[in-house]
């Protein structure tokens, strides 16, 4: 199908329908840095088409529908949702043991036998190297699955992508849950991601990660540095920027040190001025105590004399 998006516009533009200007977009109209299509109820011949949100019946262009609504086909679901058993189910979103008819709409990923599961785990995690049998060991409920090893991107190199039960999958299904489909076009489906993704919150890049390594697992092995500019480039820049928002940077513990050794300076002389005084107030006292007693023994001595 033909997207939304100029077939001349960068690798970026192709995979989102965020645009900079008119010409990056197939029918022109670049709003609110969105590429926009038909409206509702404008005509139309097919889904792509129609502006994010919506879909082509064959004649114009109708409304997506929410999660748990009827449906007879997935096109008429929203973009981050699939009709499963003629209901609109969000991708990531069935516990164990409901019916999925694809394993997207599984909180795992995963399906066994038409059924949500936990997802298999890689046995040999510390070895991503395809053994030579050709085929990666999984474990699952206590049995062991095979699958053949994936071809990794820079060389002959095959290997073993994690399972994915191995895959923290939760950022992504947060952010599936954040209102994000109503931004993206159906043609998107469980790839749903909205850019400019530089300027999206670290939630953002996190699900990219998610998915990413739930979807290129092999392709994310040993990549030189030109391939992490070019091929995965997506990856590893929400990598570095998920990387930099849960470290903070040095200067910031810098700042931290100084701030908290000012603090602890000024409590020690605080704490010097509160002795000086305490020993300043305990020698008043004493200097009154012996004036008292001084002047009490003049008295005496006068009293004896008369």
């Amino acid at each position: 199908s033909t997207p939304l998006y100029s077939s001349a516009a960068s690798d970026v533009y192709k995979r989102q329908e965020y645009c900079m200007s008119d010409a990056q977009c197939v029918y022109g109209n670049c709003t609110d840095q969105l590429c926009k299509g038909k409206k509702l109820n404008e005509a139309c011949k097919s889904d792509i088409e129609c502006s994010a949100g919506l879909y082509c019946n064959g004649l114009v262009c109708n409304k997506t529908a929410p999660a748990k609504s009827f449906c007879n086909s997935t096109i008429k679901c929203d973009a981050t949702g699939y009709c499963n058993n003629f209901v609109c189910t969000k991708f990531a979103s069935l516990d164990n043991g409901k019916t999925a008819e694809v394993p997207a709409v599984c909180k795992s990923y995963y399906s066994h036998k038409g059924k949500c599961a936990p997802g298999p785990t890689l046995i040999a995690k510390n070895n991503s190297e395809c053994p030579s049998t050709g085929f990666c060991s999984y474990l699952f409920n206590q049995t062991t699955l095979y699958e053949s090893c994936k071809c990794g991107i820079t060389n002959s190199t095959s290997f073993c992508s994690p399972g994915k039960g191995d895959i923290n999958l939760a950022p992504y299904i947060e952010y599936l849950n954040s209102g994000i489909d109503k931004k993206c076009h159906i043609s998107k489906g469980a790839m749903c991601l909205y850019l400019p993704y530089k300027d999206m919150p670290v939630e953002f890049h996190r699900a990219i990660i998610s998915l990413t390594e739930l979807t290129q697992g092999a392709s994310l092995i040993n990549n030189p540095e030109c391939v992490k500019k070019t091929f995965t480039r997506l990856y590893w820049d929400a990598v570095e920027i998920v990387r930099k928002a849960d470290d903070p940077p040095t200067a910031l513990y810098i700042i931290l040190i100084i701030v908290i050794g000012g603090l602890l300076v000024g409590a020690v002389v605080l704490f010097l001025v509160y002795l000086k005084r305490l020993r300043a107030e305990k020698e008043e006292v004493l200097d009154a105590e012996k004036y008292k007693t001084n002047t009490s023994e003049a008295e005496k001595q006068q009293c004896t004399l008369f």
